[in-house]
């Protein structure tokens, strides 16, 4: 038997293997999810990059970081978590959104950018403990994962839903 490869067969072809290649495990069939920076602090009193969901759990946060969180108001539907960006030696670091999408079934992937002070200013010679409050959706997610160009990240939490 012979096969004969025509052009237009062999378009169709590579233009079918390149869209498998192309896929991942996001979920095309929701929509992307809205993440947005609330509030950037200097001193939150956490000394390790991580994930802090607002669950009532009495943590222990900066005088500073607890005041921003009793003015916050979400929507139905959202949720405030802090990402915290660890001990720093000196003022000037926060982390920006870039990115926010679906992984698999239960996975909220952030993508976020640090910033760092310029070598060309002047930052106040002080320790700091920056984080920055993400309002997130509050459902159709159990593990929240931040990705950011820095020492301590990629940091990741699930959360107990009950």
């Amino acid at each position: 038997m012979r096969v004969l490869f025509t052009p237009g067969l062999v378009t169709v072809a590579l233009g079918l293997l390149m869209t498998g290649c192309a896929s991942d495990l996001s979920s095309p069939s929701r929509e992307e999810p809205v993440v947005k920076v609330m509030a950037l602090l200097q001193q939150c009193g956490l000394s390790d990059p991580a994930i802090h969901g607002l669950d009532g759990s009495g943590e222990a946060f900066s005088t500073e970081l607890q005041q921003e969180l009793e003015d916050i108001v979400l929507p139905e539907g959202r949720q405030a978590v802090v990402v915290a960006m660890g001990q720093q030696e000196t003022a000037g670091y926060g982390l920006s959104m870039l990115d926010a999408r679906w992984f698999g079934d239960a996975t909220l992937n952030l993508s976020m950018q640090a910033e760092n002070p310029t070598k060309d200013r002047v930052a106040a010679q002080v320790v700091t403990e920056p984080c920055v409050i993400l309002d997130v959706p509050a459902e159709g997610w159990t593990q929240l994962r931040v990705n950011a160009d820095m020492i301590g990240f990629p940091v990741a939490w699930v959360r107990d839903i009950r």
